[in-house]
């Protein structure tokens, strides 16, 4: 005889819609709060590859010093310049500066070789890949992702993610503009030439390479003090800011609001106000004495 099973007795199998529901909403608010945090894990991620990227282009730079009786280049820390560095062909660059072609022979660089020729050094990962063309529009790049080669350029702009602090050029015009203490009645200028590291007072504040914006019409792989520069930018593609790597070998993150505001002497020789900022104090050897009284 078979006994059926009361109806009090019986279980339910499945989800009812409601309870479907429920459980779809959690997941959903779950994903929801989860989204952002893997999003900026992501971004610190490439941020702190960024850094590291920007280390090594200053070790590298530590290590040719070593190399050179602690000399800075004659120029082109990067990418050489006209009538620089003597490794450079001579058929290289136009009279205005370099070719399109060469900005991207990184070989002819002063610190090529202490890199151990690593192109991926020279590029934030979060680098967008786009720089200002003659029409002020961004035009993309082309990288291989194998080398790291770039092979189409924007023209004038740079095409790296890091610029070098202009200074370090030893023999770079940008000194010139700066009269010694004193005032600028007087003919000497604040650094001997070539500019040697026992010139540089304070190691850990004074800048080697900087992240500059790829949306810059100025980007040309050399960065002037903030006070001075007339559109050089820190990028902001790190929450709102960029990394700075110093003359001692680390680096850090700075604001693009606070970097980026800055505001420029009244006058070309009104070297003293200039120095208030301490942002413009970092791209000097002496942090600046040279325009205080």
């Amino acid at each position: 005889m078979h006994l059926r099973t009361p109806h009090f007795m019986r279980y339910r199998c499945g989800f009812t819609l409601i309870e479907l529901l429920v459980v779809v909403s959690i997941i959903t608010l779950l994903i929801s709060i989860m989204l952002p945090s893997l999003g900026r894990a992501k971004d610190k991620g490439k941020q702190t590859g960024c850094a590291a990227n920007i280390r090594g282009l200053d070790q590298a730079l530590n290590v040719y010093l070593a190399a050179s009786d602690f000399i800075m280049p004659m120029n082109g820390v990067i990418i050489p310049k006209p009538g620089g560095n003597n490794t450079a062909p001579t058929t290289a660059y136009d009279g205005n500066g370099e070719t399109d072609v060469q900005k991207w022979d990184l070989q002819y660089g002063a610190i090529w070789t202490y890199t151990s020729s690593n192109r991926k050094l020279y590029l934030c990962p979060s680098d967008p890949l786009t720089r200002p063309g003659s029409s002020s529009t961004q035009m993309p790049l082309q990288r291989d992702p194998g080398t790291g080669t770039i092979s189409v350029g924007p023209g004038p702009n740079g095409y790296w993610s890091y610029s070098v602090n202009t200074v370090l050029n030893s023999n770079g015009q940008f000194r010139n503009n700066f009269s010694p203490r004193g005032g600028p009645s007087l003919t000497a200028q604040p650094w001997s030439d070539p500019l040697r590291t026992l010139n540089i007072l304070t190691p850990a504040e004074f800048v080697f390479f900087i992240e500059e914006d790829n949306a810059s019409n100025f980007n040309d792989e050399v960065f002037d003090a903030p006070a001075y520069n007339q559109g050089d930018k820190l990028t902001n593609r790190h929450n709102n800011g960029g990394n700075i790597a110093f003359a001692d070998g680390h680096a850090e993150w700075y604001s693009e609001v606070l970097f980026d505001q800055v505001i420029h002497p009244s006058t070309p020789t009104d070297h003293a106000s200039a120095m208030l900022s301490p942002y413009t104090r970092m791209f000097f050897p002496d942090s600046g004495a040279f325009a205080l009284p």
